[in-house]
Order: structure tokens, then sequence, then C-alpha cells
């Protein structure tokens, strides 16, 4: 039996457009040793492969008053982090934040202004009212 697979467009229609980026997170050691970096102040430390990402997503961006970025992959920040007996003691929920957008909020958008959503599918939409993530 055959699967269909669907291919996601890279601009839906939406206003302002919505835009879909596929990428790979990182994997195996270079998770914990990208989160290790982040919790030591390197704020160019990010959880992504391509390394094309945030360039590309800063061309439609940029300019804009803000962005609202559903991001999968991010841990959920109310269970996950509290009393994680597993965790090393530099993995964050911070750092898990950080680690997860693909650059620093002042090189994705000319503002700064950056709205991180854990749940894609949640995602609401903000306008012009962003709150302003100031990292």
């Amino acid at each position: 039996m055959e699967t269909s697979v669907s291919i996601i467009p890279e601009r839906l229609p939406h206003n302002p457009p919505l835009h879909v980026e596929i990428a790979e997170h990182l994997g195996g050691s270079r998770v914990i040793e990208t989160v290790k970096r982040v919790s030591e102040g390197d704020l160019d430390a990010h959880g992504w492969t391509d390394a094309e990402l945030p360039g590309r997503i800063a061309t439609y961006t940029y300019h804009a008053p803000g962005i609202v970025m559903g991001i999968d992959g991010l841990q959920p920040l109310d269970t996950f982090f509290v009393n994680n007996p597993y965790l090393p003691p530099y993995v964050t929920r911070e750092a898990n934040i950080w680690y997860g957008i693909p650059a620093r909020p002042n090189k994705l958008n000319q503002h700064g202004r950056l709205v991180v959503s854990r749940r894609i599918r949640k995602l609401v939409m903000y306008g012009d009212q962003i709150r302003k993530h100031n990292k």
C-alpha cells in the first residue's frame, strides 16, 4: 500500500504571509554539545544542520514588524525541565528555546522581535502587537 506524501508549499496563502521552512535538527552528541555552548553564552549556537536556514528566513522576515515562529521539537516547558534527573544542569528552559531558534532574533528581524510557539497547529498571529524578545 502506497502512502501519499504531502508537499507543503514554501509560502501559504495568508495575510500576513505564512512561510514554511523544512530543516533538520542536530542529532546525537551534537545536541548536548550545542546546548552546553548555549548555556555558556554562545549566542551563535543553534540546533540546526542547515547553515543556510537563517539567511532564507531573513529574506522574508528581516523588515517585518516581528516574527511568530512555530518550531517543532521544543520540549514542553511546564513539565520536561522540572525535577528531571536525567538532564545535566545546563539544560534549561532558556537554553532549549535558544537552541531551537535558527539564529539570533536580531539576525532574523531588524527589530529583534520574535515570538516562538512550540505547537505549529496552535500558532496564533499577533501582527503588529508581537511581544519583543530582547536576546
